[in-house]
């Protein structure tokens, strides 16, 4: 065994806490007065534009092949800014920016409608933050054009929804 080889060794150890040293340890608590915020309503402050440019930023830089780009992710973005809060944000399909969409409306409600019942009960149970609930549509992305064709009869085609939570309530 190399010498580098045993440092490198002894330091994985020491500093993973497997190597338990301390003869002596103090712990230092410290206390900070948080400031004081004061609002018409009990909801927390907006995000400053230095995190959201920063979230929009890593999100669109992602290395993951199905995402949005900069510019589809940021009028999103500065509408759901200019909505007033607490604003209510409704999201078809759970994807790489269910996070994302979730930080940038702070002070709303954001409900997430998927059609596969399992991922979004898989992104509930990792992310209890998020409101996801499973969806079956009557129609499908193949009647698109007889659904927006200038002669379709509005009357006789009907739009129905049924949605539950992933958990199954």
């Amino acid at each position: 065994m190399s010498l580098f080889t045993l440092a490198f060794l002894l330091t994985i150890v020491y500093t993973s806490g497997l190597y338990a040293y301390s003869s002596t340890s103090t712990t230092t608590t410290t206390t900070i007065p948080a400031p004081t915020i004061t609002a018409t309503n009990n909801a927390a402050p907006q995000l400053p534009t230095t995190v959201i440019n920063t979230l929009l930023h890593y999100a669109s830089k992602s290395n993951d092949t199905f995402k949005m780009s900069y510019a589809d992710i940021k009028p999103i973005s500065d509408a759901l800014r200019k909505c007033s809060t607490p604003c209510n944000f409704l999201i078809f399909g759970l994807t790489h920016e269910t996070l994302l969409w979730k930080a940038l409306n702070n002070n709303g409600r954001t409900v997430y409608i998927d059609e596969n019942r399992y991922y979004a009960a898989y992104m509930e149970e990792k992310h209890p933050e998020i409101d996801a609930y499973d969806s079956k549509y009557a129609t499908s992305a193949g009647r698109c054009r007889t659904c927006f064709s200038p002669n379709a009869s509005w009357g006789s085609m009907t739009c129905r929804t049924t949605c539950t939570r992933s958990n199954g309530t």
